[in-house]
């Protein structure tokens, strides 16, 4: 149907999307184009879909739409559908501090946080920060915060590039790697027929994330060293004239730091953290990951969601080997079975009936205290309104420790 056809198209064009440079890809007349269909037809599906909440429409001339979920997945907070304009939706999200957000969610990690902020925020472009940890865990999703954190707060320019390398592709082949990365020189080597710049120049004036970083051997490491020291990278086959450019660098591994790098490389990194498994964080923090991304989910499916408070446990209390990727894949697959089964009602409801097989046998829940209703996300909910449905005890707690610090404040006046 091409409704359907409509919003995959904007899904995956607006995963990729710069906001300062839309161009007729969005509108509908680009659209139209791009998908062999009636521009007319395609206007009236562009304003239901903006309707029923999938779409977000800017109101320039001309019209462009943006794929709502996409969007809220790069950390956009969204309170409308309809803007007059970018800048009026980004000086809605201009005031977040993403870093502090992810902190709100995953407590254990604010030492964590607080020494990526420092990296992000030191003069003339910031510390070069290495991310360890295992599968799942979060590494990628980090680095994207920062992405935004940096062009939020101005540090570099909204259309400055962001780079990614997975050095894993290369694990056959790091001579192409390390080419792919400091580019080469016509002629250094056979197939070299022309010059070619690579990902440090083209990430110039932005950010670099090299995941998987490991996969860099010990050659490619050296020659990050000249990087490092310098902030000069030379192509392979060139040793004399190297070219000078201003990357943020990010790295990510799922290695042992000890073992699989040089040690002249990791002395170079000042800041260096690791992302802990889902098996070693608090319940709550677990919670609030369950409970971010269930929110994110319902904003995708637009469909109201009822939630048992076994389900939210059980999901608490899953430990998969692939960490928060595996535990969005579960929750991803139980909003799937139980709208299967309740494909025309306006709200799904999810019970333990729905979970995966997998989650019953791997969630380490003995006895269940059932709660006296389920809680409710719909397009309207915050995740800070599910995080502080979790533990309220803290809340009173803080609430109540508020009133007696303004009776002593006033006391002390009279004094």
């Amino acid at each position: 149907m091409l409704k359907d056809e409509i919003l995959h198209y904007l899904d995956k064009e607006t995963k990729t999307v710069n906001l300062e440079e839309l161009d007729d890809k969005f509108t509908a007349g680009g659209i139209a184009k791009a998908l062999n269909a009636k521009r007319n037809t395609v206007s009236l599906y562009l304003n239901q879909l903006t309707n029923e909440e999938k779409l977000v429409k800017i109101e320039t001339r001309p019209v462009h739409f943006l794929h709502r979920a996409s969007l809220e997945k790069e950390n956009y907070k969204l309170k409308k559908n309809v803007y007059q304009s970018v800048t009026k939706l980004e000086q809605e999200n201009s005031n977040q501090d993403l870093l502090k957000r992810f902190v709100q969610i995953n407590p254990s990690l604010k030492e964590s946080i607080e020494r990526v902020r420092a990296a992000v925020l030191y003069p003339n472009g910031g510390l070069p920060l290495l991310i360890n940890g295992e599968s799942g865990t979060g590494k990628s999703y980090l680095v994207s915060l920062i992405n935004r954190f940096c062009r939020t707060h101005k540090l570099i320019k909204k259309s400055a590039p962001f780079i990614t390398i997975n050095c894993a592709q290369y694990a056959d082949n790091p001579e192409l790697l390390t080419s792919n990365l400091f580019g080469y020189k016509k002629g250094a080597f056979t197939g070299a027929d022309e010059d070619h710049e690579g990902a440090f120049v083209e990430a110039d004036g932005g950010i670099l994330f090299l995941d998987e970083v490991h996969r860099l051997g010990p050659k490619g490491q050296e020659k990050l060293f000249t990087y490092l020291d310098q902030g000069v990278v030379y192509p392979v086959g060139e040793t004399k004239k190297g070219k000078r450019v201003h990357v943020r660098l990010c790295f990510a591994t799922t290695e042992d730091l000890d073992t699989s790098f040089l040690t002249t490389f990791t002395r170079r990194i000042p800041v260096k953290i690791t992302l802990p498994p889902l098996s070693q964080r608090s319940k709550e923090e677990r919670l609030n990951l369950v409970y971010t991304l269930f929110n994110n989910e319902q904003k995708k499916i637009t469909k109201p969601l009822s939630i048992s408070d076994q389900v939210l446990d059980m999901l608490a209390n899953y430990q998969p080997t692939g960490n928060i990727g595996d535990l969005k894949n579960a929750i991803k697959l139980t909003i799937a079975r139980a709208n299967a089964d309740q494909k025309d009602n306006e709200t799904i409801t999810l019970t333990a009936y729905n979970l995966p097989l997998d989650v019953l046998s791997k969630s380490k829940v003995e006895v269940y205290h059932p709660s006296s209703k389920p809680i409710m996300i719909t397009n309207e909910t915050e995740v800070d309104d599910l995080i502080e449905r979790n533990f309220p005890e803290k809340k009173i707690f803080l609430n109540s420790l508020n009133k007696l610090l303004k009776v002593y404040e006033q006391s002390d006046d009279n004094l």
